[in-house]
């Protein structure tokens, strides 16, 4: 049996940076005023807002452990035109 070794995510990386420097989610939330699994559900996502990942610089988190910067404009999402 062999055993294939893959390149760790950003995600994995970023856990262990987060491991490295003993911060938690909760912790870090507490300081953006957003609950752990807001800040969760932020980081473990491909994008989010560029004011956040703004905030998580400075808060000194590399920006290559961080989700694309991306706006998405709030409220319902718009539905597709009929054709």
């Amino acid at each position: 049996m062999s055993l294939i070794l893959s390149e760790p995510t950003r995600k994995d990386k970023l856990k262990g940076w987060l491991c490295a420097h003993r911060l938690t989610y909760a912790e870090i939330g507490a300081h953006l005023g957003l609950a752990a699994s807001s800040l969760s559900l932020i980081l473990n996502g491909d994008t989010a807002r560029p004011e956040r990942v703004a905030q998580l610089r400075e808060l000194g988190i590399p920006e290559e452990l961080l989700p694309e910067p991306l706006y998405i404009p709030p409220g319902p999402k718009r539905k597709a035109r009929e054709a």
